[in-house]
C-alpha cells in the first residue's frame, strides 16, 4: 500500500481582463480567506475529533515522512519504558479497531544483521494492512531495501532512571532463574552505588565507547556509529529519523499525554486507547530488590549521558508541541502517571 501526500491547494484565477469586477473579487476572496484562516487557527478541537478528519482523509501521520505506509505501524520498543503495558493495550486496540498485531518474542537481536533486517522488512511488507508490529530492535531503514517504511512509534524514559531500572531488573530475573546462565552471588548482590563509584564497567559510560544498552540506537539505526556514546553524528541522525519516520515518540513520565497524542495522530490504531488505558489501571512492575539511589549518584551518571539527555529533551519537547496543537485540556500526567520500577 503506497502512500501519497495530499497536493497543496491551488487557486486559479481565470477571469477575463475585460471584467472590471475581477480585481475587486480577488481582493474580497483574499480578505475572506485570511479571515477564515485566522478564525480557524485558534479553534481548539478535542482530541477524539481530530485525526478522524485529518488522517482518514489521507494526510501523513508525521509531517516529514511523505513515503510512509499509514496502514502499517512498527513499535521498535525500548526496554524498560512501559512496553509490556503498551503491548497489552495494543492487543486490545487491535480487537477494538480491527487490525492485527504481531508481538515479537525476539529480545536479544536488537542490532540486526542485513539478513535479519531484510526478514523484518519483508514480514511487514507482506502482511495485509492494517497491521502493527512490536520488537526490541534498533531502527531499520526500510528504504535501503527498496520498500516504503511503516509508521514508527516508540516511548522512551529519563535515561538515568531507565539505567537504574534495568540494573535491578536484570538481577530480579536472574534470581527467578529466567536467565540462561546463573550469575554468581557477587554480581547478584552488587550495590548500585558501589557499581557507579568503583567504577564497574557495568555502570560506566565513556565517550566514544560502544554501548548497545542506551536509547539512542533505537532511533539512530543499525550502523556501528549509532552505538558510540555521545557521538554528535549519531545524535543528529536519531533526531532526523524521529522527525521523518516517527509519528509519535512518547515518554514514560508523560504517558497520559503520550496516549492522547497517539490517539489523535494514529486513530486507525489507537482510537479509544486513552479510555482503555485508564480502565487498565496503574501498572506497577515492582521489584523488591530495587534500592533507593542517591541523587549524587544519579548526577554522576547524568554527566556522562549528555547525548541521551539531549535526545530525551528533544523528544519531550516534540511530544508536548504535538499535544498543544491537538488538544485543549492541560495534561493530567501529574494526577494519573505510570508507576514503574
Amino acid at each position: 500500500m503506497k502512500y501519497h501526500p495530499l497536493l497543496g491547494e491551488e487557486l486559479l484565477l481565470n477571469a477575463p481582463r475585460t471584467n472590471k469586477l475581477a480585481p475587486r473579487c480577488v481582493v474580497l476572496v483574499f480578505v475572506a480567506g485570511i479571515s477564515f484562516y485566522c478564525v480557524f487557527s485558534v479553534i481548539q478541537v478535542p482530541v477524539n475529533e481530530i485525526t478522524s478528519a485529518r488522517l482518514e482523509s489521507g494526510s501523513t501521520p508525521c509531517p516529514c515522512c511523505d513515503e510512509v505506509d499509514p496502514g502499517r505501524l512498527f513499535y521498535n520498543r525500548v526496554p524498560k519504558c512501559g512496553s509490556t503495558t503498551l503491548i497489552t493495550l495494543m492487543r486490545r486496540m487491535a480487537a477494538k479497531n480491527d487490525f492485527v498485531h504481531f508481538n515479537s518474542k525476539v529480545y536479544d537481536r536488537k542490532n540486526a544483521d542485513q539478513k535479519e533486517q531484510r526478514r523484518i522488512v519483508m514480514q511487514v511488507k507482506n502482511t495485509p494492512s492494517p497491521c502493527s508490529f512490536d520488537q526490541h530492535v534498533f531502527f531499520i531503514n526500510f528504504t535501503k531495501f527498496g520498500e516504503s517504511p511503516p509508521v514508527f512509534m516508540n516511548v522512551i524514559r529519563d535515561p538515568v532512571e531507565r539505567i537504574i531500572s534495568s540494573y535491578f531488573y536484570r538481577r530480579m530475573i536472574a534470581r527467578q532463574n529466567r536467565t540462561r546462565l546463573k550469575p554468581g552471588a557477587y554480581w547478584l548482590n552488587k550495590k548500585f552505588e558501589h557499581c557507579v563509584l568503583t567504577p564497574d564497567p557495568e555502570c560506566t559510560f565513556m565517550d566514544g565507547h560502544n554501548y548497545s544498552e542506551v536509547q539512542l540506537p533505537y532511533f539512530c539505526g543499525q550502523e556501528p556509529e549509532c552505538q558510540l556514546l555521545n557521538d554528535a553524528g549519531a545524535l543528529q541522525k536519531a533526531k532526523q529519523n524521529i522527525e521523518r519516520y516517527y509519528a509519535v515518540v512518547g515518554t514514560l513520565e508523560h504517558m497520559n499525554v503520550t496516549l492522547q497524542v497517539l490517539e489523535a495522530t494514529l486513530p486507525r490504531f489507537f482510537k479509544g486507547a486513552y479510555n482503555v488505558y485508564r480502565n487498565l489501571g496503574v501498572h506497577r512492575n515492582q521489584n523488591p530488590h530495587k534500592e533507593q539511589v542517591k541523587e549524587e549518584i544519579k548526577e554522576i551518571l547524568r554527566a556522562n549521558l549528555s547525548a541521551e539527555y539531549e535526545l530525551y529533551d528533544f523528544v519531550r519537547q516534540r511530544l508536548h508541541n504535538q499535544y498543544r496543537s491537538l488538544v485543549e485540556e492541560p495534561p493530567l500526567d501529574e494526577q494519573t502517571s505510570f508507576l514503574f520500577d
